[in-house]
């Protein structure tokens, strides 16, 4: 099945030999893959200026206009296209082709149409997680599977993917327990924690970082496979970064160091008359008074060090249209400040830290009515 990128051109043609008229139906829905299929969302006809090459069209910004950009939302649709041929006076209608397509592109180098999909669709093969953190992981739209979890090449677990048949991304959760998350959960619940021998073993041999390697599997029996590097960041705060990837699905990308916080303001003045209570004797009335006050806030992070095989992830971060962050608990939006990066390598810098900056997307006032 091909997948349409809707940030680049997909493009759809048909021979003009012997064509007068031709004319296009798309069909986008999500749900399930095959319904009874009413209207079509949009329709576009073109006429040949002559019968030598083919007629085209590009499909890809319509099919944008219709995928959800929330984050709490699916991001891919299914797509359905035929050609109706006006021949001479007879109509030729065309089989249905049918697609998917997400928020994502494909780069110059790629070419036209690009198919460019994995099992597993990141922009790199190995996944920092944060040591007590749940563990999301992205599958390609995918008629089922088996997730297994490895330790130093041994399987420590396993779970099954069920296909639910629709357009809906498949986002897979495995969570990672370490003595520390016990603990804090044992006091956020109120409760007091003893520690001993046997409960320090029990998680050091079970849950303690218990895996650093997944492979997916699907029904055809393919294969893709992602390292995991567990980090405990016991200094900084570690903020966790989500933005729509070039295969249009939400990947996440830790900075565990140094953050820094700011405010940037924008207003407005003016001078009043306050001569009558000047002339009282109160001097606590503004002259000078402000309007229109606004502020924006601004988030310096930095990745701490990472693989030069990050730099993939870093340059689709930089070309996200959507990009969110976990803040004090909460899903926010912000865009990229950042708007170019050099990457970096282990031959030329040694060690390699890259610093982003990001603006949350609204004002610090709700001004929202």
């Amino acid at each position: 099945m091909e997948v349409i990128h809707s940030r680049s051109p997909y493009f759809v043609e048909t021979s003009a030999s012997g064509l007068s008229r031709a004319t296009l139906e798309i069909y986008v829905y999500e749900g399930v893959i095959d319904p009874v299929l009413a209207e079509p969302t949009f329709q576009v006809s073109a006429t040949p200026v002559n019968q030598e090459g083919v007629v085209r069209w590009d499909i890809s910004n319509l099919i944008y206009t219709e995928i959800s950009k929330a984050y709490k939302e699916a991001n891919t649709v299914w797509v359905k296209y035929r050609v109706i041929r006006n021949e001479g006076g007879g109509l030729s209608v065309g089989e249905f082709v049918q697609c998917y397509a997400t928020l994502g592109y494909g780069y110059y180098e790629e070419g036209y149409n690009p198919q460019t999909e994995k099992l597993i669709p990141l922009s790199t093969r190995l996944v920092s997680k944060n040591k007590n953190d749940i563990f999301k992981l992205p599958l390609l739209n995918t008629d089922g599977g088996t997730i297994s979890f490895f330790k130093n090449g041994v399987q420590v677990d396993s779970a099954e993917v069920v296909s639910t048949g629709t357009s809906v991304d498949i986002y897979k959760e495995h969570a990672v327990y370490s003595e520390d998350e016990f603990k804090n959960r044992a006091s956020d619940d109120g409760g007091i924690y003893e520690s001993n021998e046997c409960i320090t073993e029990f998680f050091v041999t079970y849950y303690e970082n218990n895996f650093d390697q997944i492979e997916f599997t699907s029904p055809s029996g393919e294969t893709d496979s992602l390292s995991i590097e567990i980090i405990c960041e016991s200094k900084y705060t570690p903020h966790r970064v989500y933005f729509m990837n070039k295969y249009g699905y939400k990947e996440s990308l830790w900075f565990f160091k140094r953050s820094e916080l700011s405010t940037k303001t924008k207003r407005d003045d003016y001078q009043s008359n306050n001569r009558i209570s000047y002339s009282l004797g109160d001097k606590t009335i503004h002259q000078k008074k402000t309007f229109n006050l606004t502020g924006m806030e601004n988030l310096k992070m930095n990745s701490g060090w990472v693989s030069e095989e990050k730099n993939e992830s870093f340059r689709q971060l930089i070309l996200s249209e959507y990009v969110w962050i976990d803040y004090e608990g909460q899903i926010l939006p912000i865009n990229v400040s950042t708007s170019d990066i050099d990457y970096k390598t282990r031959l030329n810098d040694k060690m390699i830290n890259y610093a982003i900056d990001v603006e949350f997307a609204y004002g610090k006032i709700n001004n929202i009515r």
